[in-house]
């Protein structure tokens, strides 16, 4: 602009409040002559969203990559580097400077080697032989007696043919007998492989058969859920046959040998065997004993089922760090009063769960009387809204920890201590612990900023060696690490995640289509395999919705086969728990004429429409009048009918839980856990509560519904 006698230059105006949450102007300049004079941005954000700083950051690495693409105009722009010296530092170095020498017992001659679990438990003994080690209901075990008995079966084990790298399945109820069989396992230097007696039958059966166990050891009531294996097997029976002459010397395992075999969800329908060695376990332990500060006045809580690998750690860490183990009955893992009430009889200083089993737990009134707890560690996913909250409101005195890491880190590799005001859209997960890594990066394994989101890898000396047999699995889930020594490697966990400004890991949610229910991993894929097993299914896809209370379900969706038909649900329920844990048994059962597909070929789980819930007779007396609305106010259903069953309206182990808390305060009766597993509908229930009560005459408390 020329104006005679004038200088005119332009003004921005300032509107006082920004129009979007985050904008970008750019207002190219000239100088007087009209000659290009570069391009000035600015950067317009609402306050509420963003801060400076993270403005400015944004800013100098938009001009960072507009100043590379113009010195090299033929470069994709995924290969742009847009972090500064400084922030490669941070990023690799930094917030990843975990290393730590660990606090080693004395190596020995004839001993087994330090930085094993059988050496960390073998220095215990030595340190404490006459502490109390184990307690399992009204039986009580010192370390020495737990040293006797687990070397005695150990050396059984030898006996039999088990060497130094062999694979030992221990199939034994949550016991006593239980901890002697994995401890001896260790001692004899085998690969210890984990199996749950409570899962089908089919399933345990090809867990065994894809590990090739050399022996397994069980109980006179396991045994016939072995079956017959296509490979050589001993049998123990810890019920009477653990008894040996003993060995002098038992072989032990090396630091790198695998200690664990757990299987994991595949979405090829086989489940996957990672193998864990003993130098990560013994790391992760050890961090604990000192992040936790756990020590011989702990008592710590066994109720993990034990193919899941909290399991592992509860179990191990009581035995290496000179605390006492306290199991819980088997299939108390789901029994909320029950769990509560053996945290106060034992007196329970440290107990772990899963984000909404902690939930469940807090929601029984029994568990702000369990006031000798001193921490809770929770894993299998970042804490719900809230979850930190009433947790300090229900137990004061206890620390909240958030543990986070797959299978194949040696259970968890990040860690983060709950306080107070620390809560966001985002609940953060933590930060690497001892001697292990963790980057957020993009698809070309390249450093994201903090703030982007990109997929979570870990790194370190807890990573497994691989799949038991899936050389292909493991090339692909194990990559070279590009940043670390020679021969290092990164997994990719399949987390989306990113890095805060402070270096804290934050959840965004996953890269596949695997879920996460109660903290156990499941995987779609698998299901929709067993599903569409069933000679009536022609297709079948598997997603989570909320139910009707608004907990999470499983709901399954099937294309019938044939013109004969859909399966009706009861059917497809029996079908699936044949082959799939509980967890992975879907609640709800949707037939659809066809599954929707996006674009490009793939289910659109988005598309799948709501499960429908549809009622039938109504009650006919007090108690199941009563039992309905306890349903209806559990589940969140406007009605239901004496026939309806408690898992088809979204009903599932943590809610039963509080429909078992609910009966007890209505009717006055302790009624089994299992009763809401073995009597579903309200009509079969009912008869249960009745048969329960004294004289079958129950007592009806009056109970108002939040909607009246």
């Amino acid at each position: 602009l020329d104006l005679p006698g004038l200088v005119a230059r332009p003004v921005d105006g300032e509107g006082g409040a920004a129009k979007f949450d985050l904008g970008f102007n750019f207002v190219e300049r000239t100088d007087p002559v009209g000659a290009p004079a570069g391009i000035e941005v600015t950067v317009e954000y609402s306050s509420d969203l963003f801060d400076e700083s993270t403005v400015t950051d944004l800013g100098r690495r938009l001009v960072r990559m507009l100043s590379l693409g113009a010195a090299d105009p033929a470069m994709p722009l995924s290969q742009l580097d847009l972090l500064e010296s400084r922030e490669w530092q941070q990023l690799l170095t930094g917030w990843n400077d975990t290393g730590r020498a660990l606090e080693l017992p004395a190596a020995t001659v004839s001993g087994p080697e330090p930085e094993t679990v059988a050496g960390l438990f073998a220095a215990q003994v030595a340190r404490t032989p006459d502490g109390l080690a184990l307690m399992a209901g009204d039986e009580r075990l010192s370390y020495t007696e737990l040293d006797e008995r687990s070397a005695a079966l150990a050396a059984l084990l030898l006996a039999r043919g088990v060497r130094r790298g062999d694979t030992v399945a221990v199939a034994v109820p949550r016991s006593a007998a239980l901890t002697v069989g994995h401890l001896a396992v260790l001692r004899a230097g085998a690969v210890c492989l984990p199996v749950e007696p409570h899962h089908p039958a089919e399933r345990i059966r090809a867990v065994l058969a894809g590990a090739a166990p050399a022996a397994v050891v069980t109980t006179e009531g396991c045994e016939p859920l072995i079956g017959t294996l296509p490979c050589p097997v001993v049998l123990l029976h810890l019920d009477g046959d653990s008894d040996g002459d003993g060995f002098a010397e038992l072989p032990g395992p090396l630091p790198d040998s695998p200690a664990y075999l757990i299987h994991a969800a595949d979405p090829e329908g086989s489940p996957r065997g990672v193998l864990v060695p003993h130098r990560g376990i013994v790391n992760r332990l050890l961090w604990m004993r000192d992040a936790c500060r756990l020590g011989p006045d702990d008592r710590i809580l066994h109720k993990a089922p034990a193919d899941l690998d909290v399991s592992v750690w509860e179990l191990l860490a009581p035995l290496v760090l000179g605390a006492a183990q306290v199991l819980a009955p088997p299939g108390g893992d789901r029994d909320m009063v029950g769990l509560a009430r053996l945290i106060r009889r034992d007196a329970v200083t440290t107990a772990h769960f899963a984000p909404s089993v902690l939930e469940a737990f807090l929601a029984e009134p029994e568990a702000a009387h369990c006031t000798g707890l001193r921490r809770v560690l929770c894993s299998g996913g970042p804490l719900p809204a809230g979850l930190a909250e009433r947790f300090r409101a229900h137990l004061p005195g206890a620390e909240l920890h958030v543990l986070h890491g797959p299978t194949e880190a040696s259970f968890d590799a990040i860690a983060w201590t709950v306080g107070a005001g620390t809560e966001g859209a985002y609940p953060p997960v933590g930060r690497p612990v001892w001697n292990t890594r963790a980057f957020v990066l993009d698809p070309g394994l390249m450093p994201l900023p903090p703030g982007s989101p990109g997929e979570l890898y870990l790194g370190g000396v807890q990573l497994a060696h691989g799949y038991l047999g899936r050389a292909a699995l493991t090339a692909e889930r194990f990559v070279a690490d590009p940043y670390g020594p020679p021969g290092s490697r990164l997994y990719r966990t399949g987390d989306l995640a990113r890095i805060t400004r402070d270096g804290t890991v934050e959840l965004l949610g996953r890269t596949d289509d695997r879920l996460t229910l109660d903290g156990r991993s499941v995987e779609p894929g698998e299901i929709e395999r067993v599903l569409t097993g069933h000679p009536a299914v022609g297709a079948a896809a598997v997603t989570v919705r909320p139910g009707p209370s608004g907990e999470p379900a499983l709901v399954a969706y099937h294309v019938p086969a044939g013109p004969a038909g859909p399966a009706d649900a009861e059917a497809l329920r029996a079908h699936t728990a044949t082959v799939l844990p509980g967890h992975a048994v879907p609640a709800h059962y949707v037939v659809l004429d066809a599954l929707p597909h996006t674009a490009d070929g793939r289910i659109d789980r988005a598309a799948l429409p709501e499960p429908r819930h549809s009622t039938a007779r109504a009650p006919r007396n007090d108690v199941e009048r009563t039992l309905c609305d306890l349903f209806s106010e559990l589940l969140g259903v406007p009605s239901v009918s004496i026939d309806d069953s408690f898992f088809d309206l979204g009903g599932h182990s943590l809610l039963a839980t509080r429909l078992v808390s609910r009966v007890r305060a209505t009717f006055g009766i302790e009624l089994p856990f299992r009763d809401i597993f073995d009597a579903q509908s309200v009509v079969a229930l009912a008869e249960r509560v009745v048969g329960s009560s004294v004289g079958g005459r129950v007592a009806l408390v009056p109970m108002v519904r939040p909607d009246r």
